[in-house]
């Protein structure tokens, strides 16, 4: 039997059930909702990865993003930012985001709309999040 990664969900109440809905059956899940606690147990835990919304704790993930990578041990793990509940979210905004979520060593960025076109937008988000998942960080940003 494989064993089971476990991963950090940063986000709030909303989107962290959300992804508790799509990774629960895969993945063990530990759920935060504000940045002083995701810094005391990405110090404390030994994470596979993490996933971080974009409207975490008042839009605070580029933060987490920037403590989990300060950490050594982090530095190859993945860090998936997602936003994943609907929004009406400037374009550039978006891409503002994705690119920052990038030159901070982030695995990737995915959106609900990523998933637009498959029969059940769930399936198509899951295995989005989940190949990222399975991604090490590349050597420039050790």
């Amino acid at each position: 039997m494989e064993s089971r990664s476990l991963i950090l969900v940063a986000d709030v109440p909303e989107g962290a059930e959300h992804i508790k809905r799509l990774l629960s059956t895969t993945h063990d899940l530990v759920m935060v909702h504000n940045l002083t606690a995701a810094s005391r147990l990405v110090e404390n835990v030994d994470f596979d990865g993490v996933i971080a919304g974009i409207h975490f704790d008042d839009c605070r993930m580029m933060e987490l993003l920037k403590v989990v990578r300060k950490e050594p041990r982090y530095a190859r793990r993945p860090f998936v930012v997602v936003r994943i509940l609907p929004t009406e979210l400037h374009p550039d905004m978006e891409t503002n985001a994705k690119t920052m979520a990038s030159v901070l060593g982030a695995s990737g960025y995915v959106t609900i709309e990523d998933a637009d076109g498959e029969p059940d937008a769930d399936v198509g988000l899951r295995s989005l999040i989940v190949s990222l998942l399975k991604v090490s960080q590349p050597a420039e940003h050790r």
